[in-house]
């Protein structure tokens, strides 16, 4: 190769300048070339994931989802992430339970899926857990999907809207489990409008048990209220039954303020449920000693009615205990039946 004009000298220490300006010229020029090649090359692609789900969920959670998050489904199960990370074990639509479902095998496993996928949707979005029922097999439990899906729009206030697709969706022979699931979580909000509802339907055996149901739930959550509602209206159907229930049940929680109102209640209307025998039993089964105590002071007719019962409890609890409070009564036909229940015990 042939060379143009003088070769320059190697730089000293006398000619520096002028070795920088050659030096900078050939850094500019090997910059211009490297720029060349890198855009005469192919992109580079990024190496792919040994994990192809968490390459996914990573790329998605970026560009964020539905309410900043996002769901993708793992080998293990379904994984919920968020911007700021991972969330818990469980998917947020219908569509993404489906496809996980759908991936399930085993019989078994699918049914536990189903079912944890209804609970999840019915308290997010009732519509949204329908579809999903309405997409499954028989035998995956179809009819007791929809049924759920129903009942947790009803729970949301859409009662109406549920119980007239119960009518469409479940066969005549399912449609009383139906209502009564749909007017148990009825209640829950709106014990009163149910109550109301329920003494409307036709037949005479499913009234009584709807009504019967929704009481028991009210008086869960509200047995006072709904004792004096109930007092207020005994054209309710099964009335002595569902004020039995009810006092029952609010003697399990505050059994003095319901002793007090079920003496009150025996007062006014004596011919009524005995309401006041009701609360003593339920009382002695939650809380045998303070319940014993209250009956010592009770009148003759209730000790004897319910003598033999505390005696029991108490007995169970502590033999000792029941001995003692069993010297204590003052009558001594009460005693004897006492102490009936605890040879029966003994052997």
């Amino acid at each position: 190769m042939a060379v143009h004009g003088p070769i320059p000298d190697f730089p000293t220490a006398t000619n520096i300048p002028e070795a920088m300006k050659y030096t900078s010229g050939f850094a500019a020029l090997l910059g211009i070339g490297v720029l060349i090649a890198m855009r005469n090359e192919a992109p580079v692609q990024p190496s792919a994931p040994t994990d192809q789900h968490s390459h996914a969920l990573k790329e998605r959670v970026k560009e964020g989802g539905p309410r900043g998050r996002d769901v993708a489904f793992g080998t293990t199960g379904v994984r919920k992430l968020s911007r700021q990370g991972v969330e818990k074990s469980s998917p947020s639509t219908a569509d993404q339970w489906r496809m996980n479902i759908a991936a399930c095998a085993d019989a078994g496993q699918r049914r536990m899926m189903i079912s944890e996928a209804m609970t999840d949707l019915c308290s997010e979005s009732p519509i949204e857990a329908l579809r999903l029922a309405e997409s499954l097999n028989e035998d995956d439990g179809r009819c007791e999907a929809v049924i759920q899906a129903l009942a947790g729009m009803a729970g949301t206030g859409a009662v109406e809207d549920a119980l007239s697709r119960a009518e469409t969706m479940i066969s005549a022979e399912d449609l009383p489990l139906a209502r009564a699931q749909i007017a148990t979580k009825w209640s829950e909000v709106d014990a009163e409008s149910a109550m109301a509802w329920a003494s409307t339907v036709s037949d005479p055996m499913e009234r009584d048990s709807l009504s019967e149901s929704i009481a028991s739930t009210w008086a869960r959550t509200q047995p006072e209220k709904a004792l004096h509602w109930l007092a207020n209206a005994p054209d309710v159907p099964a009335w002595r039954e569902i004020m039995i229930s009810v006092s029952s049940e609010w003697a399990r929680t505050a059994p003095e303020a319901a002793l007090a109102w079920a003496k009150q209640q025996s007062a006014d209307a004596p011919d009524g449920p005995d309401l006041e025998r009701t609360v003593m039993l339920a009382w002695s089964e939650e809380d045998p000693v303070s319940a014993s105590e209250n009956l010592i002071s009770g009148s003759h007719a209730m000790q004897l009615a319910v003598a033999e019962r505390v005696a029991s409890h108490l007995d169970l609890l502590n033999p000792q205990l029941a001995n003692r409070w069993i010297a204590r009564i003052e009558y001594p036909d009460v005693r004897e039946r006492a102490e009936a229940a605890l040879l029966s015990h003994s052997h």
